[in-house]
């Protein structure tokens, strides 16, 4: 039987979290491997590749801060606190149009290797399990996206709004509403989901009068429970 097969979906989303793989990276006890503290500012950009060696694949631990992944000029991903920049899209790295870009003041990582992080990941007992972890919430938010791409101006809105909320909405004091971080402007929202900034003022007046967002002071706030 797999290790998989030893636990429940739960049991691996709550034991194998994207911060305890942090943990254990940084843990010289064990396989110890090189590692670098590096703060970026905002729009920073971070880039995934060594210039002079592009064999060297870098990964990013965000310790604090927002960033996003950017290809070419279009925002396909936003990393958070305790996410990974580079864990998960190793094949494209070699595409000088990928990269990321801090979206806060200052953005706090740890820089790795690819192939070191993956190393000591295949040297833990049930090192692949955070990696499975990491990949399935991952590719979660890239699935909503895709499954986005299919609907009206609407229903993509109101679809991208709810998983940005889910992901990185923080508590608000408006029950059953969580309010997004203020990295999320106008500006960064519409470049997301491929919209005009105009489509997507439009879009959130309309949820708003339906009351599925709250919008006001420059907050923007959505609904995360049925009603």
């Amino acid at each position: 039987m797999s290790l998989t097969g030893l636990y429940s979906s739960n049991n691996i989303q709550s034991d194998f979290q994207s911060k305890k793989l942090l943990e254990i990276l940084l843990d010289d006890q064990i396989f110890p491997i090189k590692k670098k503290h590096i703060v970026f500012g905002k729009s920073d950009k971070i880039v995934l590749t060594d210039g002079n060696n592009s064999s060297s694949i870098y990964v990013y631990a965000v310790e604090k801060g927002m960033g996003a992944l950017i290809l070419e000029s279009n925002i396909i991903d936003f990393i958070g606190e305790d996410g990974f920049i580079g864990l998960h899209h190793s094949n494209f790295m070699n595409d000088s149009k990928l990269h990321a870009e801090s979206l806060t003041g200052e953005l706090v990582t740890w820089r790795f290797e690819l192939q070191d992080v993956l190393a000591k990941i295949i040297n833990m007992q049930e090192g692949y399990l955070y990696h499975y972890n990491y990949m399935r919430e991952t590719y979660e938010r890239y699935t909503m996206k895709l499954r986005a791409i299919g609907e009206d101006n609407d229903g993509k809105v109101a679809m991208l709004l709810y998983s940005i909320a889910s992901w990185f909405g923080i508590e608000a004091e408006e029950k059953d509403f969580v309010e997004l971080p203020k990295i999320f402007t106008r500006k960064v929202l519409a470049n997301y989901m491929g919209i005009s900034h105009t489509t997507l003022s439009t879009v959130i007046r309309e949820l708003a009068r339906q009351g599925e967002v709250i919008s006001k002071s420059q907050r923007l706030l959505v609904r995360v429970k049925k009603r």
